[in-house]
């Protein structure tokens, strides 16, 4: 089942606060989504969230999240837009996989881990085969990933 992402950014929200992660950015809530998203598409052969992904300058960008959290600018987000929401446990174990390897992580070494040789990022950006990374690419990655640890 995919979720509308704004649901997946506000369970992030809601679990870091509860974490004492404290400098949830835009920038990193979207990467954050965008790992979760992968490895979901990995662990379960199908999309977290039901909207495409796409390629910015700093990163794996979702639409959506940019337009509704883009008044924080570099500040932390503090609040979710709404109550947290119910998730699946299969999606919330993942969801709190990425939170607890990734959740300590800055908002920039997040946006490098992206940017790095091969990532689906990289291979859209700098092919220059469009702004939408593909799930196939991002399920592909993240797969190999696991495997080669």
């Amino acid at each position: 089942m995919a979720y509308d992402t704004i649901d997946i950014a506000n369970y992030i929200i809601c679990k870091a606060k509860g974490l004492g992660i404290t400098d949830l950015s835009p920038m990193k809530l979207q990467k954050l989504v965008y790992f979760a998203h992968g490895w979901n598409l990995a662990i379960n052969d199908t999309p977290l969230v039901n909207e495409s992904v796409q390629a910015w300058q700093f990163g794996p960008v979702f639409t959506s999240l940019y337009q509704n959290f883009k008044h924080y600018g570099n500040t932390y987000i503090t609040t979710c837009l709404g109550a947290c929401p119910v998730i699946d446990g299969e999606t919330s174990e993942i969801l709190d996989l990425v939170i607890e390897k990734y959740g300590r992580y800055t908002a920039f070494q997040l946006s490098n881990l992206t940017h790095e040789k091969g990532t689906p990022w990289q291979k859209v950006w700098d092919g220059g085969l469009g702004r939408v990374i593909p799930d196939g690419k991002i399920q592909e990655y993240f797969i190999a990933t696991a495997v080669n640890g």
